[in-house]
């Protein structure tokens, strides 16, 4: 009979031991499963020239992907080539705009994309599939994938101007519009009003002036223009009567206002994403991009950065027809140019203009 209890209560002890295991092997599998908050996700790193993934889009591609995105934003070109050339055996994908495209190319940092890889590319306008700009090699294996576009073009007061604008020259001539005019503190944005002073031939006779014409041009500029972070704001608030801005960010302003096209030049340029060799053996970069040409997302980073889409499904009244691909079809070929820098020689000047605002900023 005392046999009989202790084989029953060995049972008993074996069975809880057993439940017991596996109840504790199972929480610790959850607890230290791949699958679990709690676990380290895997690490994309992207550089950013400029800001393009904003907060509310990254959770939700952190979320659907299952990584964690860590994002670099460089400020100007050579920030963004140091960025590069410092993290190049790290970094997963790079989002240069076209001043960066050149220097990248030149260096061999961008990986071929397979695009078969990435079946919403057929998303990508017509129009922004050009060799060129895709960086197309005899396989058909793109370089870059354009998201985002826009060029410098003139906002304008109708209350304020009375007479149309259709270049800069309109706007350099008219006495009235002295420090009436507001531009960013981007280089790329400042071309249109900077090519002026040295295409009309207006350089002063000044012997304190630098000799470099790009600086007399530069000088001028700054005497009759206003440098401000936000110039959309100085319009709307009618402290100035003029800016330039960006196709893009003129939507998000109507009624008095009028966009134009410059005539005489539009700088225009195009953000792209490209791969690295680290990246392009990635399958969640591929993953990635796919996702940022979905209709849905790419409506979403249309309504985030306030920028024109590249993207031709985006085509009803939800977005400013400035904001569309088709929106590129308006500006006259002869006067477009896309913004490209010159190795070194462009690195210096993007420099020069940023310490010649500095230096007048700081003397106001």
């Amino acid at each position: 009979m005392e046999f009989q209890k202790t084989k029953v209560r060995l049972t008993v002890t074996l069975i809880v031991s057993f439940v017991l295991g596996v109840g504790v092997g199972a929480l610790s599998y959850f607890k230290f499963s791949p699958w679990n908050d709690e676990h380290p996700k895997p690490e994309l790193y992207i550089i950013s020239s400029g800001p393009l993934l904003q907060p509310d889009l990254m959770d939700l591609l952190e979320r659907s992907l299952g990584v964690k995105l860590k994002v670099v934003v460089a400020a100007t070109t050579g920030e963004f080539l140091a960025y590069v050339q410092r993290d190049l055996e790290k970094v997963d994908l790079l989002v240069p705009k076209s001043s960066e495209i050149e220097p990248l190319a030149n260096q061999n940092l961008l990986a071929p994309i397979d695009l078969n890889r990435i079946p919403n590319h057929k998303n990508i306008s017509p129009d922004f599939r050009s060799e060129t700009l895709l960086l197309l090699d005899s396989s058909n294996s793109s370089r870059l994938i354009p998201l985002q576009w826009g060029f410098a073009g003139i906002l304008y007061d109708r209350t304020k101007i009375s007479q149309p604008i259709r270049s800069w020259n309109d706007l350099w001539e008219q006495p009235e519009l002295l420090k009436k005019i507001a531009i960013s503190t981007h280089p790329e944005e400042i071309f249109g009003f900077l090519s002026l002073p040295l295409e009309l031939g207006n350089l002063k006779a000044n012997a304190k002036q630098p000799k470099d014409p790009h600086e007399n041009a530069l000088d001028q500029l700054l005497e009759r223009v206003l440098v401000e972070p936000d110039p959309l704001a100085k319009l709307s608030s009618g402290e100035v009567y003029a800016v330039q801005t960006t196709n893009g960010k003129a939507a998000q302003l109507a009624d008095r206002f009028q966009f134009a096209i410059p005539e005489d030049r539009v700088s225009l340029w195009v953000q792209s994403v490209a791969m690295t060799p680290k990246g392009a053996m990635t399958p969640a970069v591929y993953d990635l991009i796919n996702m940022l040409l979905d209709e849905k997302n790419a409506r979403l980073l249309v309504a985030l950065n306030q920028e024109a889409t590249t993207n031709e499904l985006l085509n009803d009244d939800s977005i400013s027809e400035f904001q569309k691909a088709r929106y590129l079809r308006k500006i006259p070929l002869p006067a477009m140019n896309l913004v490209s820098f010159r190795g070194k020689v462009g690195l210096a000047w993007e420099s020069l203009i940023r310490a010649r605002i500095h230096q007048r900023q700081a003397s106001l």
